[in-house]
Formats: structure tokens, C-alpha cells, sequence
């Protein structure tokens, strides 16, 4: 399409909707003029000219019943209300009979009746009218400028607003991937929110350690900042009363990696503990534990990958998510889900779309029925799993199918 116009990004703000991916594909053929979009009716031509004769807003669905069936506005604004209400399916065939009925009286061709019809159905569960689009579209504008141009103030803003479809690792690695330094929670450092650092570092926020209790924490933070930074870990426990499971939670997160003997979590935990028991030697922590424990207590991982963790745990996936670019191969490889999305097939089949993740980049991928069939289950953001498929290339983008 190659557009970045603001009229154009409203339309597809719009238009991402699960039901209405079939004619995502003919929007975009026809945009990039593969597909020569030839009017059935000259009404699609005056209603639907600067989306190629697919239906967008919810405006469009009451323009069309108007214009092909000689309904009046308030008969086709029941029809849209309807269709975002539970109860659609079982009402929607007295709609539908209505709708043919007068389209037939009006002489409209029957594929036409048939084409808008289809399309119709795809506004079923939610869709937009065109100022909540508007709406959308600038909030997308804004938050692309900011991200370009101040990367870190951005990421820092949305991980901590749990804004967005993903996960905050999904995040993490995009910060990187804008060449931004993540910075792992300390003592010292961290407020209660992720906050950039510059413009070129993000610093993960103590509202990311799980276990950590946010008053305790707060309590942290107020002492930080009326006294002066802690000098040591005693320094910090005796001017802030913290609980066992705080102190672990921090500890394991790596807030007091400033402290760890060579960073070692596990021998500062032992000492926070009272020391270590007699006959008990602590194995020193490594990289692989480290980011065991920030899996554990902040569900992220800060020097490597959870991917590539999984991978040298558990052997196999050779390739990596990077060649999924590579049109046509066979790959296999250790990924993290950090978006799911299902939708049905004509047949009314269960099929997902999948963003996967590993140290390498994202991939897009697709699980058609037969694939979540042999997986007996749909995947989940969230989950670390060993995928294999083969690459492929669709409307110019690479994509995994899932086998």
C-alpha cells in the first residue's frame, strides 16, 4: 500500500476486525492494485470508493442498506446496533431476509446482494464507527512519532501503563531492537515505574518484581529519597523494615546486584537469611539461574532470552525465528508467544494468528485447524515453546506456517 496518510491509517484502524480478514486480503490487493476492483453496483462506487468497495465503519453498513434496500436510516441503525450485541446470530436472519427482499425489489444484481451481505456479517461482534476510528488513528499517529523520535520515554510509558496487546519481555526486546540499553531493577536506580534513562536506556521500574509488597516498596523509595541512596544491603535493611518475601523478591530480581559478590544472587539471599547452614554449600549463580529468577519474580528476562534459555535446557530447535524471512524452509526453534489472535474459517474451524519471539527478532506466523488440532490446544501469550513449520510468503510479508 506504501501509505501513511492520516485517512488512510483511519480506514485501518477500522478494518482489523476478527471476523473480517477475508476481505483484509481483497482491501490490500486491491490498494496495491493486484486485484482490479470493478464495481458491481455504481453504488459501491460512490459509498465505497476510498476503500475499494469493502466495507469499513460502522457508517457504511447503515449507507448500504439505505441505498441497495430502500431501508430508512432508523431501520438500518437497528441492524448495526444489532450486530454488536450477543444475541446477533439468532436475530439476524429476519434482518437478512428483509435486506434481500429489498434489494430484490429494487432490481440489485444478486451477487451484489450477496457480496454486501458477507460483508455485513463481518461487523458481528465489535466494530467501529468512523470518529472512534479517528480516534484510534491518532492515538497510533502520536504514539509512532514519540516512539521514533523519544524510544525510551515511550517504552517506559507503556510497560508501565500495561498498555498494548503484549507482554512487557515482548517489549523489552522491541527497546532493544531500538537499540535502547535495558537496565535491571536496583535499589538504588529504580523508582516504582520503568523510566527511561537518557534517551538511549530504560531502567525496569520495582513494580515488575512480583512478591515484592508495594507499601514495603513505596517505604523503600520514600527512605531513597529523604536520606540519600543506601550504601550497602545492611545499610538498607536497617534504615527500611522489609519482610522476608520482599527482601527474596528484590534480591532475585536483582535489585541488589550492586551488592552480590560478583553477582551472586544466591549468597546474598543466604545472607539475608542468617547465613548459610552448616553442610549446605550454595552452588554461585550463574547466567542461567539469573534468569530463572527474574522469569520467576518479574516474568522477563534481562540478559538472556527465554527462548534460548529453553533451548539449552532442553536441546533441539536448531533454527532460528530471523529465517522465517527465508521464503520456503523447513524450521524449527525455541520461541516465546507474545500475541495470539483466533478467528474462524468459513467452516467455522478454529484457526490462530501467532507472533513468536526469540533473541533473533519476531516472526509472524498462522495455526491453521489442522495444525491446532495435532497441538490440541490454541497457543498463549506467555507461553516458551519449540515450534516448527515452514516459511512462507504472504501479500509480501514472511509468515510461518504452523505444522
Amino acid at each position: 500500500m506504501g501509505k501513511g496518510d492520516f485517512e488512510t491509517l483511519v480506514i485501518h484502524s477500522s478494518l482489523i476486525r476478527p471476523a473480517a480478514y477475508r476481505w483484509v486480503d481483497r482491501y490490500v490487493k486491491r490498494s496495491r492494485g493486484e486485484e482490479v476492483w470493478e464495481p458491481s453496483d455504481p453504488v459501491f462506487n460512490e459509498l465505497l470508493s476510498e476503500s475499494y468497495g469493502v466495507l469499513v465503519y460502522q457508517e457504511d453498513v447503515i449507507k448500504v442498506c439505505v441505498a441497495l434496500a430502500g431501508w430508512s436510516h432508523y431501520e438500518a441503525d437497528q441492524l448495526r446496533k444489532l450486530l454488536g450485541k450477543p444475541d446477533c446470530e439468532a436475530k439476524l436472519p429476519f434482518f437478512e431476509a428483509r435486506f434481500r427482499r429489498g434489494c430484490a425489489e429494487r432490481g440489485v444484481r444478486p451477487a451484489t446482494v450477496d457480496e454486501s451481505w458477507d460483508m455485513i456479517r463481518t461487523f458481528t461482534g465489535y466494530s467501529f464507527c468512523k470518529p472512534h476510528s479517528a480516534s484510534y488513528a491518532q492515538v497510533s499517529f502520536e504514539s509512532a512519532w514519540i516512539k521514533t523520535h523519544h524510544p525510551a520515554v515511550f517504552f517506559a510509558s507503556v510497560i508501565t501503563n500495561q498498555g498494548g496487546y503484549y507482554p512487557a519481555i515482548a517489549y523489552l526486546g522491541d527497546a532493544r531492537r531500538h537499540r535502547l540499553v535495558v537496565r535491571g531493577p536496583d535499589a538504588n536506580a529504580s523508582a516504582w515505574p520503568f523510566t527511561a534513562e537518557g534517551e538511549q536506556a530504560l531502567r525496569v521500574g520495582l513494580m515488575q518484581v512480583h512478591g515484592a509488597l508495594k507499601k514495603e516498596v513505596e517505604e523503600l523509595l520514600e527512605n531513597r529519597s529523604q536520606h540519600g541512596p543506601f550504601e550497602s544491603l545492611d545499610d538498607l535493611l536497617g534504615r527500611v523494615k522489609l519482610s522476608v518475601t520482599t527482601a527474596e523478591a528484590l534480591c532475585a530480581a536483582g535489585a541488589f546486584d550492586h551488592w552480590a559478590p560478583d553477582g551472586d544472587r544466591t549468597r546474598l539471599m543466604w545472607a539475608r537469611l542468617g547465613g548459610v547452614p552448616p553442610g549446605v554449600r550454595p552452588r554461585p549463580t550463574d547466567l542461567f539461574d539469573r534468569a530463572d529468577l527474574e522469569m520467576d519474580t518479574m516474568t522477563l528476562t534481562l540478559e538472556l532470552h527465554p527462548a534460548a534459555l529453553a533451548r539449552v535446557r532442553k536441546g533441539g530447535g536448531p533454527s532460528r525465528a530471523a529465517e522465517v524471512v527465508k521464503p520456503n524452509q523447513r524450521l524449527r526453534f525455541w520461541a516465546l508467544v507474545v500475541a495470539d489472535k483466533e478467528v474462524a474459517t468459513e467452516r467455522g474451524e478454529r484457526m490462530q494468528f501467532i507472533t513468536f519471539e526469540d533473541e533473533t527478532g519476531l516472526c509472524e506466523a498462522v495455526a491453521f485447524p489442522d495444525a491446532i488440532r495435532k497441538r490440541q490446544r490454541p497457543f498463549r501469550v506467555g507461553e516458551i515453546v519449540c515450534v516448527s513449520g515452514r516459511s512462507s510468503e504472504q501479500d509480501g510479508l514472511a509468515v510461518l506456517e504452523v505444522q
